[in-house]
């Protein structure tokens, strides 16, 4: 049996050290990734967004007492209107389609007696007061709103209370909308929170003072019902 050459030996040895270097630096690159990356994976599918509409109404108040506030408004918004809710059946009756082009066709300033009201029934009416009977007539009835969805309250992986939204203006540049341009939605069931495109949600609309243990919370909720096609 032939012994093998010291030089080759030597080079075997440099061989398998420079190997077990590459695999040393392998698995400690692969440590630093799961250790970095499945954790942002986790937050990333499973924890969604939310913000308080109390919040987004008292933003309105504030911005309303700065001199200096600036109504921002993000490029190239998706915006949801009329044109894009369609008609259909449910539970036996027919959704009429209402667009936020209805819902936000009027200017609505928030005070602070509104936030919290001395006299709930003033407050109350100085909120009906500048609703449009247009838009009051819509009270109670059962509607298709098609927006974009942003998560109040998660129930496991589905959400059971939620903003819809005219645009994506909130959940992508974080910039508040005005209190016509959402909608507080309750469904029962819940529903995926689908954010990146809009959905249409069938239900009965409420218009007025939303109010949620005293706070303003807005001025239209939606009792939801079902989606409508192939939303969800």
């Amino acid at each position: 049996m032939t012994k093998p050459k010291p030089g080759k030996i030597k080079k075997t040895k440099r061989e398998a050290k420079a190997m077990a270097a590459a695999n040393r630096r392998a698995s400690l690159m692969l440590g630093i990734t799961l250790a970095l990356g499945v954790p942002l994976f986790i937050m990333s599918v499973s924890v969604v967004p939310t913000r308080s509409p109390k919040d987004l109404v008292r933003a309105q108040a504030v911005r309303l007492k700065s001199s200096e506030a600036v109504n921002r408004s993000a490029p190239e918004l998706a915006t949801v209107e009329n044109h894009d809710v369609l008609q259909g059946p449910g539970h036996g009756m027919k959704y009429s389609p209402v667009g936020f082009d209805v819902l936000s066709s009027f200017k609505f300033v928030v005070t602070d007696q509104m936030l919290n009201p001395g006299n709930p029934t003033d407050g109350s009416s100085k909120i009906m007061n500048q609703i449009p009977l247009s838009v009051q007539d819509l009270d109670q009835k059962p509607i298709a709103l098609r927006g974009f969805l942003l998560p109040v309250k998660l129930n496991g992986p589905l959400t059971t209370d939620f903003l819809l939204l005219r645009n994506q203006g909130l959940c992508c540049y974080g910039i508040a909308p005005k209190i016509t341009e959402w909608v507080n939605v309750h469904m029962s069931k819940g529903i995926k929170p689908i954010l990146d495109q809009p959905v249409t949600i069938c239900g009965t609309l409420h218009v007025g003072e939303i109010r949620e243990n005293g706070y303003l919370v807005g001025i239209y909720r939606l009792d939801g019902e079902r989606t409508r096609g192939g939303d969800q």
